[in-house]
C-alpha cells in the first residue's frame, strides 16, 4: 500500500514537472515576444532613417529650388544692367539689385540651418556681392550656378521614390 507520504510526494512531483512544463512554455513565449519587440524596434529605426532621409531631401529640394529662383533673379538683372555704365547705376539698378539680394538672403537663411558642409559653404561665398555692378558680373551668375549645381546633386530624387511613382 502506498503511504500518504509517498502520495504528497508524488503529488508534489507532479506538480513540479507541471510548473517546468507550464515555465518552459513561458520562457518560450517570452523569447518570441522578445524576438517580435526587436523585429519591431528594427522596423521603427529603418522608418525613422528612411523618414529622416525623406526629410533631408526635401529640404536640399527646398534649398536648391530657392536658390534656382535667385539665379533666375539675378540672371534677369545682368541681362537689364550688363550695357550699363558701373559708375552711375540707376535708382531702378538699385531697387532690383536689392530685390536680388533678397532672394539671396532668403536662400542663405535656409542654408544656415544646414550643418556645416562644403555645399553651403560653396554657395554662401558665392553670394557675397560687393556692389550693384558687381551683380552684372557673369562670372558671379557663373560661380552661383557651379553652387547651385551643387545643390540640385544633394535635392535629386530618391530613387525609391520614383520606384514607387512609376509602379516598378
Amino acid at each position: 500500500m502506498i503511504g500518504a507520504g509517498t502520495i504528497t510526494s508524488l503529488t508534489s512531483l507532479a506538480v513540479s514537472i507541471a510548473s517546468a512544463f507550464i515555465a518552459k512554455s513561458a520562457l518560450e513565449q517570452a523569447k518570441l515576444a522578445v524576438q517580435e519587440q526587436t523585429r519591431s524596434v528594427q522596423e521603427q529605426k529603418l522608418a525613422n532613417e528612411q523618414a529622416h532621409g525623406d526629410w533631408a531631401q526635401r529640404k536640399w529640394f527646398d534649398l536648391y529650388f530657392k536658390v534656382e529662383q535667385a539665379c533666375n533673379a539675378l540672371e534677369n538683372y545682368q541681362a537689364i544692367y550688363q550695357h550699363g555704365n558701373p559708375a552711375t547705376p540707376s535708382a531702378q539698378q538699385y531697387i532690383d539689385a536689392k530685390r536680388v539680394t533678397f532672394l539671396f538672403r532668403e536662400a542663405g537663411a535656409m542654408a544656415l540651418v544646414f550643418p556645416k558642409n562644403e555645399v553651403v559653404d560653396k554657395l554662401l561665398e558665392t553670394v557675397k556681392f560687393s556692389s550693384v555692378t558687381d551683380m552684372a558680373q557673369p562670372m558671379r551668375l557663373k560661380a552661383i550656378s557651379d553652387a547651385l549645381e551643387m545643390l540640385r546633386q544633394k535635392a535629386l530624387v530618391d530613387r525609391r521614390v520614383l520606384d514607387v511613382l512609376t509602379g516598378a
